[in-house]
């Protein structure tokens, strides 16, 4: 696998891996989730059919379902301006009167406000590199109960990571299987290069090849905001939640300079991917 002799995956070997448990005298952050009935989303669940989209399903058919909803609703384009406010609606109603396209951050706000309207727990997960490079991922989160666990969804290319028998994987285990030399499987990516596809200079043959180097390459810490409602991202300084490795020379530096918000560090996947209420 190319992801595998790159330094993208040097990098994530070279250092420590996420803890499993709470550091001594750690508590969980305080995660909150808008509700279904907060106005914003039940404007979004009713104007876009949400109900619709996942009625009948069980719980991840209905999260897969949203996942293909979010890619279709907006096309992508990474060097897109955001709008503001950056909520589902704004975002959504942008694109429908002006023909705009948006970056994987406005897809995965998208998303994660679907998600919310419809009754799941989700947040928008930023995915990082070990040194910044100008670039990230921005993804979605959900929490599927039925599995005891979150779930990690891309708008953007409309795929997912799981396991051999056809789990559903969060960024902690997709970060675990590049980690020991296993490339993560992902859902087969239907889009078809129109020129040369590079991540970080090295050339791919298609954008499955390329997502296995570009979520290597982002999967170094990841970020979420404290709070997940509509229109989180616009506020100027939202409390925010980086998960990163024991030895992250980020965490010593401070962090990046331009970040003016309140910042929770962890190390523990039990705090940044703890059960909704916990």
């Amino acid at each position: 696998m190319k992801a595998l002799t790159t330094p993208f995956y040097q990098v994530l070997v070279r250092h420590a891996d996420i803890r499993d448990d709470l550091a001594v005298g750690e508590t969980v952050p305080a995660w909150s989730y808008a509700s279904p009935d907060d106005p914003r989303l039940a404007e979004l669940r009713e104007r876009y059919g949400l109900a619709r989209v996942i009625e009948g399903r069980a719980e991840l058919d209905a999260i897969r379902a949203l996942l293909d909803w979010a890619y279709r609703i907006v096309e992508h384009d990474g060097g897109a301006h955001n709008p503001a406010p950056r909520d589902a609606l704004n975002i959504l109603r942008t694109c429908e009167t002006t023909g705009a396209r948006v970056n994987c951050r406005m897809k995965a706000i998208v998303l994660c406000e679907a998600l919310l309207a419809v009754g799941f727990r989700a947040r928008y997960v930023t995915c990082l590199p070990a040194v910044s490079d100008g670039d990230c991922h921005v993804i979605t989160l959900a929490y599927a109960a039925s599995v005891g666990k979150w779930v990690s969804v891309d708008p953007t290319f409309n795929t997912y990571f799981s396991a051999e028998d056809g789990t559903m994987l969060n960024v902690v285990e997709a970060r675990r299987a590049y980690r020991s030399g296993q490339v993560p499987r992902h859902r087969r990516i239907d889009l078809e290069a129109r020129g040369p596809l590079c991540c970080g200079g090295i050339e791919c043959a298609s954008y499955d090849e390329f997502y296995d180097l570009y979520m290597c390459k982002n999967s170094f810490r990841f970020a979420c905001t404290l709070a997940s409602e509509p229109g989180i991202d616009s506020h100027e300084a939202p409390a925010t939640v980086v998960l990163a490795p024991p030895d992250d020379p980020w965490v010593a530096e401070g962090g990046p300079a331009e970040w003016r918000r309140p910042v929770v560090v962890t190390h523990s996947k039990a705090a940044f991917l703890a059960p909704p209420g916990q």
